[in-house]
């Protein structure tokens, strides 16, 4: 520690930074992501004493292509994506033209920010990737979508067209002005609400039951799109009423955030007659392989 502090106090920020950069910077990348790179080495290597299976395919990826949230051949292709972002004149908000459509991001990203975020949600989004919500927007036609940790909304602007009704629950009020200007062309068939979903033991949170049960009709057919930073069984516990009362149901569910919410998740909708299938692939979360997405689809709906 003493000697850290006697390297920043004699070393200018400039020259600490080309430092970093050049060369201190990947010694540690490469020692506190050691044991999943040399995992990558060993299956690069001697590929025969593998099974071909998607996990080993995507330790072979970050060996072979260097640490990546997106461990998949299709994250390659926005390498050297340009993006060009502006800024509206009156909110002064930045934003991207996303397939047409203006996408909006809160006025403290700065523009190196928001070009590394819209790249990072382009690949998460991309029809080959585990993190894909749904394999065509059209899925949603005439569906209520609950987008649950709406965060920048680009899932819901792309099925925008689709959807009977939108609702978008974000707890992060730092996106709120955001999501309110990307959404303003279709507030007819739009709510954005500033709420932390979880269960009902806590007074300061809401639940999906409460949120659900006062918007939505009980004919409607529901998609639940729900990313809420690990706290995804919690907001499920808030829901019991929606997944009984409510009998077109489905769900992609987050499940990257800890290694065992996957089969958790998983046991939770089975315990409901739900039909459940997993997104194919992984993504490097936490220095570890994760499972990704769950589907889940009340059994009413293929009657």
């Amino acid at each position: 520690m003493v000697i850290a502090a006697i390297y920043r106090l004699m070393m200018p920020s400039e020259l600490r930074k080309a430092i970093y950069d050049g060369f201190l910077g990947k010694v540690l990348l490469y020692k506190r992501n050691f044991n999943i790179l040399f995992k990558g080495f060993l299956r690069t290597t001697f590929p025969f004493l593998y099974k071909k299976t998607s996990k080993n395919k995507a330790y072979r990826f970050l060996w072979e292509n260097g640490i990546s949230s997106y461990p998949g051949d299709y994250s390659l292709k926005y390498k050297n994506w340009k993006i060009e972002v502006l800024v509206e004149p009156d909110s002064t908000l930045p934003y991207v033209i996303h397939n047409g459509r203006n996408l909006f991001f809160p006025k403290n990203f700065s523009v190196d920010k928001v070009m590394t975020l819209y790249r990072s949600l382009i690949i998460e989004q991309d029809v080959d990737s585990p993190h894909r919500y749904v394999k065509h927007f059209s899925d949603l036609h005439g569906k209520v979508l609950v987008d649950v940790g709406a965060a920048e909304g680009i899932f819901s602007l792309d099925c925008i067209e689709y959807v009977k009704e939108l609702i978008l629950i974000e707890s992060d009020k730092n996106w709120v002005s955001a999501l309110e200007a990307t959404f303003d062309p279709y507030k007819n068939k739009v709510s954005v609400l500033h709420k932390l979903v979880g269960d009902s033991k806590n007074p300061n949170e809401f639940t999906l039951d409460s949120i659900i049960s006062r918007k939505i009709r009980e004919d409607d057919k529901i998609f639940v799109k729900m990313d809420i930073e690990g706290f995804e069984l919690k907001a499920l516990d808030g829901a019991s009423m929606v997944f009984q009362k409510f009998r077109n149901v489905s769900l992609a569910i987050a499940t990257y955030h800890h290694k065992d919410h996957m089969r958790l998740i998983k046991e939770y909708f089975q315990s409901l007659n739900y039909r459940v299938s997993e997104s194919e692939g992984y993504i490097y979360w936490n220095r570890q392989l994760n499972e990704v997405l769950l589907y889940a689809n009340s059994s009413n709906q293929h009657k």
